[in-house]
């Protein structure tokens, strides 16, 4: 449904609707932060407006600027919207265990989320 390929400024975007998937991952510096994720939510808004659904999402950078970061949260309000209007919703947000700053980004994330599943992992990037 949407795939964007990755860069050396912008991760790399999949929302699968047939398996019922979106991964994010790798880095995000995007020249055009709200370019690059407007296209983003404007896919999860055609996803869920297909009808009943439900997705699993997973963010998995490992760097990100602080425009991703207001990108990103955008896009977990939105995502908590679609999960308050019936759809499951479920993320997976992976941090590196040393990386203290994505995780409390993480769980600041996961605090707004009222209607969102949220399940972060720590994994260990070498």
């Amino acid at each position: 449904m949407l795939e964007i390929e990755p860069t050396d400024r912008t991760p790399l975007v999949r929302l699968d609707g047939q398996h019922q998937l979106m991964r994010i991952a790798g880095e995000s510096w995007p020249e055009n932060v709200t370019a690059f994720y407007g296209h983003v939510s404007e896919a999860l808004t055609r996803y869920f407006q297909e009808g009943e659904r439900q997705l699993e999402v997973h963010i998995d950078l490992v760097y990100f600027n602080s425009g991703t970061a207001r990108a990103l949260g955008d896009m977990m309000r939105q995502l908590d919207q679609f999960a308050e209007a019936k759809h499951k919703v479920a993320l997976i947000w992976h941090c590196d265990k040393s990386d203290d700053i994505a995780h409390e980004f993480a769980e600041d994330i996961s605090a707004q989320l009222r209607f969102v599943q949220v399940d972060i992992k720590e994994t260990q990037n070498v």
